[in-house]
């Protein structure tokens, strides 16, 4: 569902905030110091994320959020994903980006970003997820470079980053067709390895899927807090510690709350071989005979 102005003014300040990423993200930056300056600077420009920021280095591709005290900074000769979302009244701008500091790993940076290009330029009404997915694995492969098989892009709806289609990154038969009015992200992701994520390391990302009564009085504080904030858009681990100023009672309230299914976790996604990988991101309107990009890292 396209939101209209709204939808368009969080493409506006998702495209701001994009633009000063490479400010931020420098070999030595603290990984927790960036996503919080990016979180901030969307509320500044008048809007929301849609989910926390991740900066996701090296084999890690995506959902690194980094939990409360985290140390970690962006490492020498890394590759780092930059992945944010924005929105205004459940009007989501979602994009990603990478800043790349090995150049043994250009081909890589340019597998992901140009295979974005092609399949953006081919979206019209019609166009099926195997038009899309073949034409991001033949420019993945012109570039010496594996598409991430398990991770796709998205249609999107009000308040859901992932509405239920998926938009494949690899060669399939799939004849599902996007179309007219849907919005979609389309992310691409490349690896020099075997092209598979697992889940590695203590998430950092929940949502809220089942809002119902726990007994814990932590975790009635925090389903009220976000539920109320966000309905069920993700909130980050590290954002509990300003509502919530015990370490043990925010993760007994995580334990409750995954227990009774009213939470789902997203831990850190990392390629299964420790391969590298890069990742590009836009989100785009689907119109008749192309396309309006909403927001995004799109040339």
């Amino acid at each position: 569902m396209y939101g209209g102005k709204d939808h368009d003014k969080a493409g506006e300040i998702a495209n701001q905030v994009l633009k000063n990423v490479r400010n931020k993200v420098k070999v030595g930056a603290s990984l927790a110091e960036i996503c919080d300056q990016i979180e901030k600077e969307i509320v500044d420009l008048g809007a929301q994320p849609a989910f926390p920021c991740s900066v996701a280095v090296n084999e890690y591709a995506a959902h690194y959020a980094p939990l409360f005290g985290d140390k970690l900074v962006v490492p020498e000769n890394s590759i780092a994903k930059v992945d944010f979302g924005v929105h205004i009244d459940g009007y989501i701008c979602d994009c990603a980006t990478t800043v790349n500091f090995n150049p043994a790993l250009t081909h890589l940076e340019k597998a992901s970003k140009e295979s974005l290009k092609a399949a953006v330029e081919i979206v019209k009404d019609g166009v099926t997820i195997a038009e899309l997915g073949n034409t991001i694995h033949r420019v993945m492969r012109e570039n010496n470079a594996s598409p991430v098989f398990n991770l796709t892009g998205h249609s999107m709806d009000q308040h859901m980053i992932h509405a239920g289609l998926s938009i494949l990154n690899h060669e399939n038969n799939v004849q599902t067709k996007l179309t007219e009015g849907m919005v979609v992200a389309i992310e691409t992701f490349s690896s020099t390895g075997a092209g598979y994520v697992h889940d590695r390391g203590r998430p950092g990302i929940y949502s809220i899927i089942n809002p119902k009564n726990v007994r814990n009085a932590a975790a009635r504080k925090i389903l009220s807090h976000f539920y109320t904030e966000r309905k069920t858009l993700p909130f980050a681990e590290r954002w509990l510690h300003k509502i919530e100023s015990s370490s043990f009672a925010i993760q007994n309230a995580l334990r409750e709350l995954g227990s009774f299914e009213v939470i789902m976790p997203y831990p850190p996604l990392s390629e299964l071989t420790g391969a590298m990988v890069s990742q590009h991101e836009c989100t785009l309107l689907v119109e008749k005979n192309g396309f309006h990009i909403i927001g995004g890292d799109y040339p």
